[in-house]
């Protein structure tokens, strides 16, 4: 009946093995994306090689100790947002990827976007990292050293929600943490 092919969703994976690799990973090792149509149990090196272009997928890892799945990050698989270069490493840069916090439609996440070095003005200055993140799709919070941006389709949201229900922004945020 309908609520046992619900309830499906919810249970143990059926195998330890990646469904992509065929890797025995054991059940603590093994994430699914809450977006993808028709995911899969994958091992993290898979759920993040998949999502190279979906880095703000919600995904969930099974927790053998409590039985269900729990949701997790990519950034918690060792994702990495790199901007510039197509979303390749920068080959100019030896800076580790910095720890960013990301607001998107399903609420804020945790990122580590890799930025881009060989920028550079003509007073070989670095382009800023704010720039960058306006490049690469994000709109920061701060221009001086962001730590926080906003998804340029978040940006829209919000002022779609600010314009027809008057909601403030307090309000917003409060329900972005709750989701």
């Amino acid at each position: 009946d309908a609520q046992a092919v619900l309830l499906e969703s919810y249970a143990r994976p059926p195998t330890e093995a990646c469904r992509t690799c065929a890797k025995s990973m054991g059940y603590e090792n093994l994430y699914r994306c809450k977006e993808c149509f028709f995911s899969l149990p994958e091992c993290a090196g898979c759920i993040k090689q998949g999502h190279i272009r979906n880095p703000f997928h919600i995904i969930e890892r099974w927790s053998t100790s409590d039985k269900c799945w729990l949701r997790s990050s990519l950034c918690e698989v060792g994702m990495i947002v790199y901007l510039g270069h197509g979303g390749q490493r920068c080959p100019a840069t030896q800076l580790e990827p910095r720890r960013t916090v990301i607001c998107t439609d399903e609420g804020f996440q945790d990122a580590r976007i890799g930025y881009c070095n060989c920028i550079r003005y003509e007073d070989g200055a670095n382009e800023k990292r704010a720039y960058q993140l306006l490049r690469g799709g994000f709109f920061p919070v701060s221009w001086e050293n962001p730590s926080t941006a906003c998804t340029r389709r978040m940006v829209d949201k919000i002022h779609l929600l600010t314009l027809e229900t008057q909601m403030s922004m307090q309000d917003f945020c409060r329900y972005l943490s709750r989701i």
